[in-house]
């Protein structure tokens, strides 16, 4: 077998289960943010929120209501979407 590159993405969007809490998608986040993701999304489809996570942070630095939108920051310049839309 070949070497493999050890890459993490710029952003990582999970949409989390009815069995998962935030303890644990805490805990993924944090993991995510040290293996050098820039961005994470969090999608709670139960209360219609998004956490949003940022390297550093040990807690959501944001939290996303329906009346607010995704931004894509400096990760993915220009993009914004209304979470009203997302939750459609």
């Amino acid at each position: 077998m070949g070497d493999f590159w050890e890459l993490a993405p710029d952003l990582a969007v999970e949409a989390a289960s009815k069995s998962q809490f935030l303890p644990e998608m805490a805990a993924k986040a944090r993991d995510w943010l040290t293996a050098g993701v820039r961005l994470v999304w969090f999608v709670w489809p139960r209360t219609k929120q998004v956490d949003v996570w940022l390297p550093g942070n040990q807690n959501p630095a944001r939290t996303l209501k329906i009346g607010d939108a995704l931004d894509g920051l400096d990760v993915v310049p220009g993009f914004s979407h209304p979470l009203a839309d997302l939750f459609a």
